[in-house]
C-alpha cells in the first residue's frame, strides 16, 4: 500500500480514539449489579397441581458509601417437559402456566400459559417482573410470589420444570461494587 494512502487512515484512526474517550466520559456512569439463585426442579402432577415459591430481593449499600439506585427486576427462566408414563391417559391435554405475582399486593406482574402436548418439552419459558422506586435509594426489599401450576383431574402424568431466578438492580449514582444484592428462594412461613 502507497505511504499517501496511510496517512488519512492513520488520521482517521487518530480521531476515531479521540472521539470514543470524549464520549465514554460525557456517558452516564450508572451500571448495574447482578445475583441469581441456584437452578432448582420441581414436579406438577394431578395429585399436586399447584406450587408456590417465594422470591426475596434485597439491596443495601455499605455504610461508608454513596451508590444509589432505583430500579430492580427479577426474571425467572424456565422449562418444563410432560413425559407421560405408559399407561398415562393423554387425551385431556393438560395446560401449563407460570407467573410471577406482587408479594403481598397480589398484582400478576406476568405469566405465561399453555397447552402441553405428550412428551413436550418448552425450554426458555420466562417471567418476569420490576420494583421501582420512587427515588434513588440506598436499600431496597422487596418479594414476589412465583406460581407454578398445571391442570388437575382427569388429565393425568407428572410435568418436570426447572428454574432458575436472575435478578438486576440499576445503580444511579456511585460505584455498582458499593452495593450488596441477593436474590433468594424464602421458605414459607410456618402456619399458625
Amino acid at each position: 500500500m502507497p505511504l499517501p494512502m496511510m496517512k488519512p487512515m492513520h488520521r482517521v484512526r487518530c480521531l476515531l480514539s479521540v472521539g470514543l474517550a470524549l464520549l465514554a466520559c460525557a456517558c452516564d456512569t450508572s451500571g448495574f449489579v447482578e445475583d441469581s439463585t441456584e437452578e432448582t426442579s420441581l414436579r406438577l402432577d394431578a395429585a399436586q397441581p399447584h406450587v408456590v415459591k417465594r422470591l426475596r430481593l434485597r439491596a443495601k449499600t455499605r455504610a461508608d458509601a454513596d451508590a444509589k439506585f432505583s430500579h430492580l427486576s427479577v426474571n425467572v427462566s424456565s422449562s418444563v417437559r410432560w413425559s407421560p408414563e405408559e399407561g398415562t391417559r393423554t387425551d385431556v391435554l393438560p395446560w401449563y402456566r407460570i407467573r410471577m405475582v406482587n408479594d403481598p399486593g397480589g398484582e400478576v406482574q406476568s405469566e405465561r400459559v399453555f397447552v402441553m402436548k405428550p412428551f413436550d418439552h418448552h425450554e426458555y419459558v420466562s417471567v418476569s417482573a420490576d420494583a421501582d422506586v420512587k427515588a434513588p435509594l440506598d436499600t431496597a426489599d422487596a418479594s414476589f410470589r412465583l406460581e407454578f401450576d398445571r391442570q388437575g383431574a382427569p388429565s393425568e402424568g407428572a410435568f418436570t420444570v426447572t428454574w432458575k431466578a436472575y435478578g438486576t438492580l440499576y445503580t444511579d449514582d456511585g460505584d455498582p461494587e458499593d452495593i450488596q444484592f441477593t436474590v433468594t428462594e424464602e421458605s414459607d412461613p410456618p402456619a399458625p
